[in-house]
């Protein structure tokens, strides 16, 4: 038994070095970005976060929103939900239609994405596909696809299905721009 608790100490302490040695230091620090775009028209948000790693964007996170009849959705942004005096329902002309996330209500809007545009992936799969394109990339290797017509940029992102791919990378590139 004792034999086995230390192989199996000696090991995790092995693992645990040569995680810790990857060559991540490496690069520097890692820094972070955000940015708000309009992605995707005059109707919605989108609002991105980047890890820079030295040149290198290193980690994505990308969502956007929209007003959504929240009978219809999974969940509202926080507080859209309260109603009444000092609440922000306050400011919706309609109670019922709130600021949502497309990816935490995907199921719902890639319903929305097919009968109105023929799409035949989820918009969380086409997030997913633009963030990981942009792993491991340059901002100007980013860039320089963001500069591309729509279809080409849509093309360059395998997986991505959305005609705004384009809009998506442009907001990517802000905020890897504005990592600090």
């Amino acid at each position: 038994m004792k034999k086995y608790l230390l192989a199996t100490m000696v090991l995790v302490a092995i693992v645990l070095a040569a995680c810790g040695n990857s060559g991540a230091g490496s690069s520097g620090a890692i820094k972070m970005g955000r940015a708000d775009a309009a992605a995707h028209g005059k109707q919605s948000w989108a609002s991105v976060v980047v890890a820079m790693q030295g040149d290198k964007i290193v980690g994505v996170s990308l969502d956007e929103y929209q007003f959504m009849n929240k009978n219809n959705i999974t969940a509202g942004v926080p507080n859209s939900e309260h109603k009444g005096e000092k609440t922000m329902s306050l400011n919706f002309k309609d109670e019922n239609v709130v600021p949502a996330s497309k990816r935490v209500n995907s199921e719902f809007y890639s319903k929305l994405m097919a009968e109105h545009g023929k799409s035949t992936k989820p918009i969380a799969a086409n997030f997913d596909a633009i963030e990981a394109f942009c792993i491991g990339k340059t901002i100007a290797e980013v860039e320089d696809v963001a500069n591309k017509s729509n279809i080409k940029a849509m093309d360059a992102v395998s997986g991505a299905t959305l005609v705004d791919t384009k809009g998506y990378l442009s907001a990517v590139v802000a905020a890897a721009k504005n990592a600090k």
